[in-house]
């Protein structure tokens, strides 16, 4: 399986867990809350990169049971909130 590296893949991966986003798209406080919820660490912030799809970068880790690996996957979108979700469908992938 490869890594989600678009928003529209993040929001169908996403999906398969049941985040589903509203008209607006994801809210910052239901991903942030969804990623609590999982115990991943989160960070997000806003790049200087030109690029309007690629202003904001996130990162989410976790830890693998049982052996406490440390695995994470990055994101970079137009908002936070896209960055976060490409993020956080990243690491659902690789956990699935």
């Amino acid at each position: 399986m490869g890594h989600v590296r678009t928003y529209a893949e993040a929001v169908e991966e996403l999906a398969k867990h049941d985040l589903i986003p509203d008209h607006n798209g994801f809210t910052l406080s239901h991903l942030m809350s969804y990623a609590a919820e999982q115990g991943w660490s989160v960070t997000t912030e806003q790049t200087s990169a030109k690029a309007v799809g690629r202003r904001w970068r996130a990162s989410v880790t976790t830890h693998l049971p049982p052996n406490g690996y440390i695995i994470g996957a990055q994101g970079s979108g137009a908002t936070e909130e896209e960055a976060l979700a490409v993020a956080m469908a990243g690491i659902l992938r690789r956990t699935a």
